[in-house]
């Protein structure tokens, strides 16, 4: 009887200490959210301001860590810049940069010379072969830039032959300006042609000065779709790339009665000031994004947790990773994975935490929950009516846990789901349930207490896998692989992940796979990828090429 009510009062009292350190999550929320910290983009004072701020946490609660001061380094790609090879010639006039043309972001760094033609259709293989092609861009009443429109023509005139493509505004864009600026975005990558924008005025002089007499652009066009070898252009795209530093804050707690491990953890950057292609849902408002929920709510959460552990020995070593630049591609738990401080075999599990601070009626929806065989008898133990959860599969849910579960390990992904202010200015402090992240907190004290027993033990599993192109996708099938979306390398799109028991796995696909063809057309990297898999229907049966261990092979997919 007194060793059960010693049982008891233990619980009670690691509770109860739980319980108080609810100000340390109300705390880093608050520090992480605050204007101060400008949305903690990657590389920047906030970005820097965020991983001192977690690293001092885990030194107070004198947690172990894997390297001096918890951080663990690394560089991504924040920006772009014109290199000194870039230039433009159009006929005999050199073109000046940022006024008269602007290489497209996701134009490929080549030179090409040849002759600059109009065509008013994508189906003119026979005229574009090895040629500029000079192509409007009507934005009509909106004038609002559709990029990803001009990346699938870009992409559709490079497989009819086009050596380059030439795009000239008919109007100017929203922000008053007539070319395109040139600026990274996360969501551009490269194609395999040079893509550049000229001013509608450079054109039309030349075009006057070579037989053509009027003031109307839209007029020029006939009389250019009947001349031949008129204007010919000499370009030179040389896109140099600005990288940054930013980091993963990683400490742990180890246990006195195992040699396995569980992996706790949460992304701490955000969209900065958001902005186009930042992949803000108000892209047309340049403000601070706080980032609350998403994800200063995860990573308090971790913070209570390491806090907790550190006065409560647990079964099993626990780590506690807070990763850089996961909105950017998942960069931080990619370098974490590739650059493990403890031996693979030995991580038992990883529970991420993305947007948990705006619990509700629903209750708390786990992912992931597929990825190992006892996750969805163990974790319905722990259903309740005050904290309903809302269990559901799949590994590759877009957040951290995902670069695990591409290694093969069970992953649990908890979230309190969206809500109208995700990627907003409007995602701040005063929205946070921070009594409901206690109650998450201490139904995650007793989920990874029960997972840490030497005595359960886990068997990974292969997700389900779904034959689709996915919501909002013009995809009819799924290849099953997880795409670096990050690269700009240009020499095709590489392979991150790929699902147990999908179509690249029973291909033979494997992660570090690099995919350069797909049924005879080349693939340079993610938009090419996109743009030819839309072809594809269920049954077909295509040759692709793959590198593979610096080697060429070529395989048989079929959806």
């Amino acid at each position: 009887m007194r060793k059960i009510l010693l049982v008891i009062v233990a619980g009670f009292c690691s509770l109860l200490v739980l319980g108080q350190n609810v100000e340390t999550g109300i705390e880093v929320v608050k520090y992480l959210a605050s204007d101060k910290l400008e949305g903690r983009f990657p590389g920047t004072k906030g970005d820097d301001y965020s991983i001192k701020f977690i690293a001092k946490k885990f030194d107070t609660y004198n947690i172990s860590s894997f390297e001096p001061n918890y951080v663990h380094s690394l560089e991504l790609l924040t920006s772009i810049k014109s290199g000194e090879a870039t230039y433009a010639t159009l006929n005999d006039k050199k073109l000046e940069f940022g006024k008269e043309y602007v290489p497209m972001a996701f134009s490929a760094s080549v030179e090409y010379k040849g002759e600059l033609i109009f065509v008013d259709s994508v189906n003119s293989k026979e005229k574009v072969n090895n040629k500029w092609v000079l192509v409007k861009i009507n934005n009509g009443n909106s004038k609002e830039l559709n990029y990803r429109d001009l990346i699938d023509l870009s992409i559709s005139f490079a497989n009819e032959g086009a050596a380059g493509v030439v795009f000239v505004a008919m109007q100017n864009f929203e922000n008053g300006k007539e070319l395109v600026p040139f600026k990274y975005s996360r969501s551009v990558s490269t194609i395999g042609i040079p893509v550049i924008q000229i001013s509608r005025e450079i054109l039309l002089g030349i075009l006057n000065a070579n037989g053509y007499k009027g003031n109307d652009l839209e007029d020029s066009f006939d009389f250019l779709s009947k001349s031949n070898g008129l204007l010919n252009l000499s370009s030179s795209v040389e896109i140099d790339t600005i990288m940054s530093t930013t980091a993963n804050i990683a400490g742990f707690v180890e246990s006195e009665k195992s040699e396995q491990w569980i992996v706790i953890g949460a992304h701490y950057d955000h969209l900065g000031y958001g902005g186009s292609g930042s992949g803000s849902r108000a892209p047309k408002i340049q403000e601070i994004h706080n980032g609350a929920d998403d994800n200063a709510s995860g990573v308090g959460l971790v913070v209570m947790l390491a806090e907790y552990y550190s006065k409560n020995n647990p079964e099993a070593n626990i780590a506690f990773v807070l990763f850089g630049a996961e909105e950017e591609g998942l960069i931080g738990s990619k370098h974490f994975v590739e650059n493990l401080p403890i031996d693979k075999e030995k991580i038992k599990m990883m529970i991420n935490f993305d947007m948990v601070g705006r619990l509700r009626d629903a209750g708390v929806s786990i992912m992931g929950a597929t990825t190992a065989e006892e996750f969805d008898s163990v974790l319905n133990i722990y259903q309740s009516e005050k904290l309903p959860l809302r269990i559901g599969g799949g590994g590759y849910s877009g957040s951290d846990q995902a670069s695990f579960y591409s290694e093969k390990i069970p992953v649990l992904f908890f979230s309190t789901g969206m809500h109208g202010d995700y990627h907003k200015p409007s995602d701040d402090v005063d929205k946070i349930n921070f009594d409901g992240m206690l109650q998450i907190a201490e139904l995650l004290v007793k989920i990874t207490n029960e997972f840490a027993k030497d005595d359960l033990q886990l068997t990974y599993k292969e997700a389900p896998v779904q034959q689709s192109g996915g919501h909002g996708s013009k995809m009819k099938v799924k290849l099953g692989i997880m795409p670096d979306m990050t690269s700009r390398d240009n020499n095709g799109l590489g392979v991150d992940g790929v699902t147990p028991g999908g179509v690249a796995d029973v291909s033979g696909i494997q992660k570090g796979d690099r995919i350069i063809e797909l049924n005879g057309k080349k693939v340079s990297g993610i938009y090419e990828y996109m743009h030819i898999m839309s072809e594809f229907n269920p049954n077909d049966k295509i040759p692709a090429k793959l590198i593979r261990d610096k080697k060429q092979i070529e395989i048989i997919i079929e959806f």
